[in-house]
């Protein structure tokens, strides 16, 4: 008789570990998904952000080409004016070339401004493109992957649910 109730708690046992160890099972593998999506949802927000910093990149360049554009018609038009002014009233040779030769030195300054902040706009841009593959990076490791149970702590379970039946059906086993 003790060795049947014995028998019946080592199955109750045997049972309880295995039905413990897929529900651990179940739980790693709806973790592990769930991490899954995350790091799908942080690599799409990651690509989402860089193509607005690349729309905002080729913004800035065209902006920036669009200035110098108009920086050099402007200039144009002023020395054309300059000249044109210069020979309505008969004067020419030097006080001419400086003259042309300072409005294109404030074109030129206003053009290397324009490039320089053009520059620093897009290394800001680019710190930004970094900063959101970090962001992405965070946004994954905030997420714990699943940890599927050891198959050996099933056994081990189990082994002891075997020694703790031998225990009760030979409670005097061993002892001399």
């Amino acid at each position: 008789m003790c060795t049947a109730v014995a028998l019946v708690g080592l199955a109750i046992s045997a049972a309880s570990s295995v039905v413990g160890f897929m529900g651990q099972t179940a739980q790693a593998d709806a973790q592990e998904a769930m991490y899954e999506q995350n790091r799908l949802n942080s690599i799409q927000a990651m690509n989402d952000e860089v193509n607005q910093i690349n729309l905002r990149t080729q913004q800035e360049r065209v902006a920036a080409s669009e200035e110098l554009q108009t920086a050099n018609r402007k200039q144009m038009a002023d020395m054309a004016t300059a000249e044109a002014s210069a020979g309505e009233f008969g004067v020419g040779g030097l006080s001419v070339d400086m003259l042309l030769g300072e409005i294109a030195s404030g074109y030129g300054r206003d053009r290397a401004n324009t490039k320089g902040n053009l520059d620093m706009t897009l290394a800001q841009l680019e710190q930004e493109r970094r900063g959101s593959e970090t962001t992405r990076d965070n946004r994954i490791n905030s997420v714990a992957r699943g940890r599927r149970p050891s198959p050996i702590g099933l056994g081990l379970s189990i082994a002891q649910a075997g020694l703790g039946a031998h225990n009760t059906a030979y409670p005097n086993a061993g002892r001399a």
